[in-house]
């Protein structure tokens, strides 16, 4: 007798691959690779532990949507195949858009699975700007956030005189360390700049013309909006950056757990730890002992922890439910900590590259069991949901975040 499922767990991608541009060599004939198909596949076992049905869908899924279908995938003997659902319980977004037209598509299908009744499993964050206020209400939170102001091109050369060490600007709406420029003058009144462009290359480039510099700035930064820092020397005695990628989650009983950290490390002279600038990861208490010293790791450690889950009730407060956060945490020579960014989407990469299994798995887990929560909470409350309340997970200019 096949068994019941008590609820489905829809997983918003970008685009569903197709099976030919799929297939890989390694891979049987018609084996498909989803985006984040570790994840993804880690989900799907997970959900077959919690009685929780996973299935992969994109905006292309909802052309049955009025007769309440949606097409999509679901593993089934560790291949990804295609199957036909009824609309699920909760929608978990890892739509990861490659241009404007994409983001909105995704946009536009979480906004219609809402008005469904299918709501979200975790929120969207605003701005960088938006979100670093709400976090300066917090004294603990306030005293390891680094100083940062909204970036106005005609402020830049006074800023660049009164930080000597350099200026570091990010999009206010970025990810993956794309976008990221440090700017510092240099004696003779030249300007160098450094960063990756928004297709994450690595640049770096001198201006002896303080004018031409500025255009060079105009043109990376483009009409966005941006946020401009005090450059932090954020780095190890080798001078590579480095951070602590915190994963904050809901657990079955829906209260805030720390799942696990780890140490992010990016290539020598980058500006960044990402790791898909090029970065590597390492065991957190490992590395932090071996630079720090234990005592000043396990302090360091512990700290990290109650910020991140002081920072996720506090961003829960103001901007709507959420699952999980990715919390990135730099830390200077002399152990000096700075709370540098939140992620609403945070990825699952460096505890795979550490070894790190069962937080991989751990991770999975508790996601599903707080959804079952959720489910079961939406299937006892009369309450639909609608576009006009689904709006405070998705505004209109809301922004995607996530770092791996």
């Amino acid at each position: 007798m096949e068994r019941t499922l008590l609820t489905t767990l829809a997983v918003l991608i970008a685009r569903l691959p197709a099976p030919p541009a799929a297939a890989s060599d390694d891979d049987p004939p018609g084996t498909l690779r989803m985006p984040e198909d570790r994840l993804c596949r880690l989900l799907a076992a997970a959900g077959t532990r919690l009685d929780v049905q996973i299935v992969l869908i994109d905006p292309d899924s909802f052309d049955a949507l009025p007769a309440g279908k949606l097409t999509g995938f679901e593993l089934r003997d560790d291949v990804w195949k295609p199957c036909i659902c009824g609309l699920p319980a909760l929608v978990y977004d890892r739509s990861f858009a490659a241009s404007d037209r994409d983001r909105l598509r995704c946009r536009n299908a979480m906004l219609a699975l809402a008005e469904a009744g299918v709501p979200p499993l975790s929120g969207v964050l605003p701005g960088k700007w938006t979100v670093h206020r709400a976090l300066l209400g917090d004294p603990l939170l306030a005293s390891i956030l680094a100083p940062t102001r909204l970036y106005r091109r005609e402020e830049l050369p006074k800023l660049l005189l009164s930080h000597p060490a350099g200026l570091f600007l990010k999009p206010a709406a970025g990810s993956q360390g794309r976008g990221t420029i440090r700017l510092r003058q240099d004696k003779q009144g030249g300007v160098a700049a450094c960063g990756r462009t928004r297709s994450n290359r690595p640049f770096s480039v001198l201006s002896r013309d303080e004018s031409a510099a500025l255009r060079l700035v105009d043109r990376l930064v483009g009409p966005r909006p941006y946020l401009a820092q005090p450059f932090l020397p954020l780095t190890d005695a080798e001078g590579r950056p480095h951070d602590v990628r915190l994963l904050v989650q809901k657990d079955s009983r829906g209260q805030w757990t720390v799942t696990g950290a780890v140490c992010r490390i990016g290539a020598s002279g980058s500006i960044t730890s990402n790791l898909h600038g090029g970065g590597e990861a390492d065991d957190a208490e490992a590395r932090l002992s071996r630079l720090y010293g234990q005592d000043k790791a396990n302090a360091l450690l512990q700290t990290i922890r109650e910020a991140g889950l002081r920072a996720a009730s506090v961003i829960e407060r103001g901007f709507g439910k959420f699952a999980e956060f990715g919390f990135d945490f730099g830390l200077s020579r002399n152990g000096k900590l700075w709370l540098l960014e939140a992620n609403s989407k945070p990825g699952r990469q460096a505890f795979k590259l550490i070894g790190d299994e069962r937080t991989e798995r751990l991770s999975c887990a508790r996601l599903l069991a707080y959804a079952r929560r959720l489910a079961d909470s939406k299937t006892s409350s009369p309450k639909a949901v609608t576009r006009r309340n689904h709006s405070a997970f998705y505004p209109s200019d809301y922004v995607q975040e996530v770092h791996p």
